[in-house]
């Protein structure tokens, strides 16, 4: 014997023979969280991990996708960008990624300004 008793009352979606089937599956916790598109705080789709991204310190171009940043990784917002005009591209080592909500900010992205500027100012 199998040991599946064909009698058994359903669960919603099983079927007669099979207990198991319509049980409730592991589902990952996800994460709500925001990331800064542009200079405003933007609520990201829940996600098993949070991903923010943006300008590279050392990108110097000036698409909007890349350098007002958002929700996602830099691969995705490359894969799903719309834009056609190809002066308007721009390479994934040019992005950064990091992983803590509101992470990307210009002040968390491009950590070199700071002394620059200081050093700017002793001149």
């Amino acid at each position: 014997s199998s040991g599946i008793n064909a009698e058994w009352p359903l669960r919603p979606g099983g079927t007669a023979g099979d207990p198991n089937e319509g049980c409730n599956e592991y589902a990952a916790p996800t994460n709500t969280f925001q990331c800064y598109k542009g200079e405003d705080k933007t609520d990201c789709d829940a996600a098993v991990a949070i991903a923010c991204f943006g300008p590279a310190e050392t990108y110097e171009g000036d698409v909007t996708a890349l350098t007002n940043g958002g929700c996602g990784t830099c691969a995705t917002a490359l894969k799903t960008s719309t834009d056609t005009d190809s002066s308007k591209k721009w390479e994934t080592a040019e992005c950064v990624d990091c992983s803590k909500a509101l992470c990307n900010t210009s002040s968390a992205m491009v950590p070199f300004l700071a002394p620059l500027i200081a050093a700017l100012f002793f001149l």
